[in-house]
């Protein structure tokens, strides 16, 4: 089957390996594992209901390369290895290899989180026009927790990095590209302790449940309750 869209989850960091992973503000080694892993289920579980019209693929560090789970055994083409020291080197890299064979690309930034399928066949509608167009979706705390686009330009990924993916201070650079640019957003990004707190207040409204699982729930639950000291 041939696709016209593709979709990559990506985390600059590794997320599985527990001697790699960067500690989470107020976590454990352990702990911050738990938190990238549930992150990263969660991307698989809202994606699932469009892999037979998407290619997705997910984005890891070299240093989590034996420390997977088994589930990517079955898939190893949807798994693209992160080699480069850097953000914008990697989007590069995967410009020149992926994004020219796609019509539209999305780029799911891995701590990203509140999105459902609605929210990115949404996307995907608007990165249909024939202009060149940039879709954004924008958290509630300020930063890009998607990228799509129809056009790739290497300022993408620089901005992202320079900016640290701070939608505001990236707009300038947006508007600059000459793009239709759409935004849309009250999307969550856990960057920091605060941002888990807020994890904790949505996921307690029923809405929640339409872009994250029961069991994806339970595995936040189990880290709520370990740090309920913290969320107080």
């Amino acid at each position: 089957m041939k696709y016209n869209s593709s979709i990559y989850i990506f985390p600059p960091h590794p997320v599985s390996n527990v001697d790699a992973v960067p500690l989470f503000e107020g976590f454990d080694k352990e702990r911050s594992r738990d938190l990238y892993s549930a992150l990263e289920l969660n991307h698989e579980e809202v994606l699932s209901d469009l892999t037979a019209s998407k290619n997705i693929f997910y984005c890891f560090d070299k240093m989590d390369k034996e420390y997977l789970p088994e589930r990517f055994d079955d898939n190893p083409d949807s798994v693209i290895w992160n080699e480069s020291s850097s953000i914008s080197d990697f989007l590069n890299i995967l410009s020149n290899k992926f994004f020219n064979s796609f019509s539209n690309n999305l780029l799911i930034f891995y701590n990203s989180i509140g999105y459902n399928t609605t929210d990115i066949v949404k996307a995907f509608n608007l990165l249909a026009m024939e202009d060149e167009t940039l879709v954004i979706g924008k958290s509630i705390n300020g930063n890009i927790a998607f990228m799509g686009f129809n056009t790739y330009h290497c300022e993408l990924a620089t901005s992202i990095e320079l900016q640290e993916r701070d939608f505001d201070k990236s707009l300038s650079v947006f508007s600059r590209l000459d793009y239709f640019l759409h935004i849309f957003g009250n999307f969550m990004t856990i960057q920091n302790l605060e941002d888990f707190k807020t994890l904790y207040q949505e996921l307690s409204k029923k809405e929640s449940l339409s872009y994250c699982s029961h069991n994806i729930h339970e595995l936040f639950t189990n880290l709520f309750i370990e740090y309920k000291e913290l969320i107080k």
